[in-house]
């Protein structure tokens, strides 16, 4: 039989495909022109034809589709339905173009949680998550059945996980294409969160074989948004602190209370922080905190871990209160990031709180707080590297110019969630907070902005070869005329591993590709990895056809394995596929397999 090419080196055992076609011509060409140079012209002939037979084959069954830009549809959900048991959950939008029946969807509810007051009742510090985050952060995959007008209906239940959307919610609905094999061929990333519309900032996508990567991907700056003094009304009057110590060291007030810079945004539900906590140098759960007084800086947006406290007001002021600067953002690792669902606080994700900012005057320059990080999810077979990163950094407040008046805080750092198999070469991951803004002035100090806190890299498995997660830090703003960096040190990001993402009412089920022997030869086992969902219990059956069988039967041989194993040579190209039934689920059919076969050369 004809020689073959080496095999991929993968970080799991993936089946032995050839490296190229390129690679195999070469093995043919020593074939016949070196090992046997006696072969007559018609047997060379022969060869080569079979040589073009394989390519062709080569380029149908491992076609990549090419990707970038933007791949994902949003829309706001206006109600989730899922109260009655005895009925189909369903979700109401705000429009439907874009999604069809059958498609994949992830629903994501991003914001709606209790902020810690400042009361003496109150069992949470100001500004930290109160632990009454209803929906907040939770997220699931299913598939459309149905759409009727601007409600979808959904293939299986998100009851009780997901529950019913109530004041101050918000939800959205992603539709997440689904690709055999996939080439990010330009940069990819997803269109930034709008807290308006109510959508965007998560970038996800399925892919039953292999992610190639020649590209980026990056989501960084599409999360929450960053307090806009750019666009706060009023203006500040000028007072330092010491002119009313309990007025100054106020954690809440309202847009037209103006004794404090805007917070940036967070997981807070939104009638709170739009209406009766938007200022305050409390945080805004993970939304840094507004800088209070004159040119105080704006606190680190934060994720896994908590964003920075901003500087204190004006040097220029005398004694007054203590801390003015508007505080880091919450870290939500203290409540969340846990595998399954342990005290209902599991398996939630988060988009990186924007930085709070200062007040502002005329005749000085005070900055935007930065957005923080979005989110990416890929649930895949595997990913090919290739030395490209996936990017969910929190936003920077920009280096130059330096603000004369308050500087804007970091935004947070984002998720990059990957529910993957395997790896080929190396992958970078980001998801560092972002710089906080700089001061300047020679007759002056005011107020840096704090840096965003570290975000998180959520995989599956317990090791990933070839995996490289960035854990550096932001860098918070300082006064660079002095050079005076007086801020706590900021705070890493982190990988967490053994995730599973939650797949609801269907089943992943990667199959490899194709496999090419000899009829002489008994092939190697069909090697496909355990499929994702359902109850993580899974029978399977084998089904082949080919061109005198014309039908999908039973494949012979041992047929309740993940793994198949031939019975001996095949004699015709044979084609395959796995069924794979989990609880109550209805069976899943992978895609084709194809088995090239090629005849013994004598």
């Amino acid at each position: 039989c004809w020689i073959r090419a080496p095999p991929f080196t993968w970080s799991y055992p993936f089946p032995r495909k050839k490296e190229s076609i390129r690679s195999v011509f070469f093995a043919i060409f020593r074939f016949v022109c070196h090992k046997n140079p006696d072969l007559n012209l018609k047997r060379s002939t022969y060869l080569i034809a079979l040589l073009l037979g394989l390519a062709i084959q080569q380029g149908y069954s491992q076609s990549f589709v090419q990707i970038g830009g933007v791949i994902n549809n949003y829309t706001s959900i206006t109600s989730i339905l899922s109260a009655d048991d005895n009925n189909v959950d369903s979700v109401e939008v705000v429009s439907t173009l874009g999604f069809s029946e059958g498609d994949t969807v992830m629903i994501y509810c991003v914001k709606g949680a209790a902020v810690g007051l400042d009361t003496t009742d109150s069992a949470y510090d100001p500004g930290v998550d109160a632990q009454q985050p209803r929906n907040t952060g939770k997220y699931t995959f299913l598939l459309i059945e149905g759409i009727v007008g601007n409600t979808v209906i959904l293939n299986a239940t998100v009851n009780d996980e997901i529950k019913p959307m109530g004041p101050g919610e918000m939800a959205q609905l992603i539709r997440v294409p689904s690709y055999r094999n996939a080439e990010v061929t330009s940069l990819l990333t997803a269109s930034d969160w709008n807290p308006v519309t109510g959508e965007g900032g998560v970038l996800t996508l399925f892919v039953g074989g292999i992610l190639r990567l020649n590209a980026d991907m990056d989501v960084s700056g599409a999360g929450f948004w960053g307090a806009r003094v750019s666009a706060d009304p009023f203006e500040y009057g000028g007072d330092c602190s010491s002119a009313d110590l309990v007025l100054y060291d106020t954690t809440f007030c309202e847009l037209s209370q103006v004794w404090s810079g805007l917070k940036g945004e967070g997981t807070t539900d939104t009638p709170f922080h739009g209406l009766t906590g938007i200022r305050g140098k409390a945080s805004s759960i993970n939304g840094g905190g507004g800088g209070n007084a004159l040119f105080a800086g704006g606190g680190g947006g934060s994720n896994y871990s908590a964003g920075i406290t901003g500087g204190n007001e004006s040097a220029a002021c005398g004694p007054g209160v203590a801390q003015t600067g508007g505080a880091g953002g919450d870290f939500l690792s203290r409540d969340y990031y846990r595998n399954g669902n342990l005290l209902n606080n599991g398996n939630r994700i988060f988009f990186g709180g924007g930085g709070g900012t200062g007040v502002w005057m005329t005749g000085f320059n005070s900055t935007d707080g930065a957005d923080g990080g979005g989110i990416v999810v890929i649930v895949a077979d595997s990913i090919e590297g290739n030395g490209y990163e996936i990017r969910a950094d929190g936003g920077d407040v920009p280096f130059f110019p330096a603000a004369t008046g308050a500087a804007g805080g970091g935004g947070g750092g984002g998720c990059i969630i990957l529910d993957v198999n395997g790896y080929k070469g190396s992958l970078n991951l980001s998801a560092i907070g972002g710089n906080g803004g700089n001061t300047q002035g020679f007759t002056d100090t005011t107020g840096m902005g704090g840096a965003g806190g570290g975000g998180i890299y959520w995989l599956s498995g317990t090791a990933q070869p070839g995996v490289t997660a960035d854990i550096s830090r932001g860098t918070n703003g300082i006064h660079v005329t002095s050079g005076w960096d007086p801020l706590e040190a900021p705070r890493f990001s982190f990988q967490l591993n053994n995730l599973q993402a939650p797949l609801r009412g269907f089943l992943f089920n990667p199959v490899p590709t194709e496999y090419t022997v000899c009829s002489d030869q008994d092939p190697e086992p069909i090697i496909a990895p355990v499929p994702k969902g359902g109850d993580n219990t899974y029978t399977y059956q084998w089904v082949d056809s080919s061109s005198t069988q014309n039908a999908w039967l039973p494949a012979p041989g041992i047929n309740g394995d993940s793994v198949y194993h031939f019975p001996g040579p095949l004699s015709d190209t044979t084609y395959f596929r796995r069924i794979v039934k989990s609880g109550i689920l209805a069976n899943d059919t992978s895609f084709r397999i194809a088995v090239y076969v090629h005849p013994e050369i004598f």
